[in-house]
């Protein structure tokens, strides 16, 4: 596997724990590759915490389970290691986990749009990736790159051409074998017909897509708690069932233009800045779920710490207050990263 992250934190001088030795470099890249093996099969519920925890500066200790096992994983590949430091090497741990998160995700789409996802909520978290900042930011560009141009063809897909293009006839009278050149043109035929109407159908689909959310939007009605959200009294409960229903709306993979939207449905009933606490989220949160089924939480990262009412479970404590708005966002793709892992988990 590719290990360029480790090696962009070492260019930089970022990595400290292994120095200029290449053979510590190579020791760690192959427990960077075991740990991503791991991640793209029985650990993929695993995921979105692992990259959280993997860029959070303030993580000083290896008790999540993908540290733990980047720990064993290391072990294998050096045996010697914990003798060459006082404490665990928590900032090496990190950073082989990062990598890790980075490779499995590298030829799977799904595991790609779930770093995506997560990327964007530790932003918004404003989760302190101190000194790895550059490399980090860098990463999730390219990242969102990757998945945005991959969803032109859902939500901007080219138009069909207005005529369909025949293949040439074949010269039945020259051939000896004329059934063989009449299906070999049909099939010419059907093939330029199917790429028309997958053509036509990607077109009616995104628009389609487009009505569904643009109507939600502007009807501001809250099909799961079957009311408009201006009606709705806590702001935390608003927040969340307007996340909830968008999420519904939308496909697993989405751009960020419906998560603009949503932010700017929620700032349009109420205060944008207005601030939700945590024990409000959990309280909204379990009276929400009480009603609605929406599968297991192992695998998100705030939905998780809703469910538990333990702020820390994301590694950083969460803030005790977050703006409706950012709410709404968090809850959001959190869902989406639900979908997507429990997708390739079925």
């Amino acid at each position: 596997m590719s290990n360029q992250v480790l090696r962009k934190l070492l260019h930089a001088g970022l990595l400290s724990a292994l120095g200029d030795d290449d053979q510590r470099r190579e020791r760690a890249e192959a427990a960077s590759d075991r740990v991503a093996e791991w991640l793209g099969s029985d650990g993929r519920s695993q995921l979105a915490a692992s990259l959280i925890h993997s860029i959070d500066e303030s993580i000083t200790t290896i008790n999540h389970p993908v540290l733990s096992f980047a720990d064993e994983c290391l072990l294998e590949q050096w045996p010697s290691f914990r003798n060459a430091f006082a404490e665990p090497p928590a900032e090496l741990l990190r950073a082989t986990v990062f990598q890790a998160a980075i490779s499995a995700a590298a030829s799977d789409p799904t595991l790609e749009a779930v770093l995506s996802y997560v990327l964007r909520t530790a932003e918004t978290l404003k989760i302190s990736v101190g000194r790895w900042q550059e490399v980090v930011r860098g990463e999730a560009e390219r990242i969102n790159t990757a998945v945005e141009k991959r969803l032109e063809a859902t939500w901007l897909p080219s138009p069909a051409a207005g005529k369909l293009r025949m293949p040439p006839m074949p010269a039945l009278e020259e051939s000896g074998d004329e059934s063989s050149d009449l299906r070999a043109f049909a099939e010419k035929v059907g093939g330029n017909l199917r790429s028309q109407l997958e053509a036509q159908w990607a077109v009616v689909g995104a628009t389609q897509l487009r009505e569904r959310l643009l109507w939600w939007h502007l009807a501001a009605y809250s099909e799961t708690l079957k009311m408009r959200y201006v009606e709705v009294e806590a702001t935390a409960i608003r927040c969340i069932a307007a996340a909830v229903d968008v999420w519904r709306l939308s496909p697993a993979i989405a751009p960020r233009a419906v998560e603009h939207l949503l932010t700017a449905t929620v700032d349009s009933t109420c205060e944008r800045q207005v601030a939700v606490s945590f024990v409000d989220l959990v309280e909204a949160w379990q009276q929400i779920t009480s009603d609605h089924e929406f599968g297991v939480v192992d695998g998100g990262l705030v939905l998780a710490a809703l469910s538990s009412g333990d702020a820390s479970v994301t590694g950083s404590t969460l803030p005790e207050t977050l703006t409706a708005c950012d709410v709404a966002a968090i809850v959001y793709r959190d869902l989406q990263v639900l979908r997507l892992l429990n997708e390739t988990n079925s």
